[in-house]
């Protein structure tokens, strides 16, 4: 089964500058931006690719399957931190 970023266009490269319009310039923005959202809500990106080329995207959330985390590295080991 994709995961839901595949499946709208999103790769591995591309870094997500904005969302909905909001900026995010660093990871702690994006969750923010994300944090609040319901599940089934249409969430629009603005990425750019590693060779510079912009592109919006356009992807419906999917909270049950693919829940928000962060992944970060603690003195126990890499855990899931749920925002």
């Amino acid at each position: 089964m994709p995961r839901p970023a595949s499946r709208y266009g999103l790769t591995p490269g591309q870094s997500i500058l904005a969302v909905n319009g909001v900026p995010t310039p660093d990871l702690d923005s994006i969750i923010a931006a994300v944090k609040d959202m319901r599940d089934g809500v249409t969430v629009r990106l603005s990425v750019r690719s590693w060779d510079g080329m912009r592109q919006i995207i356009t992807l419906k959330l999917d909270l049950r399957y693919w829940p928000t985390y962060e992944v970060v590295h603690t003195e126990q080991g890499w855990q899931r931190k749920i925002p």
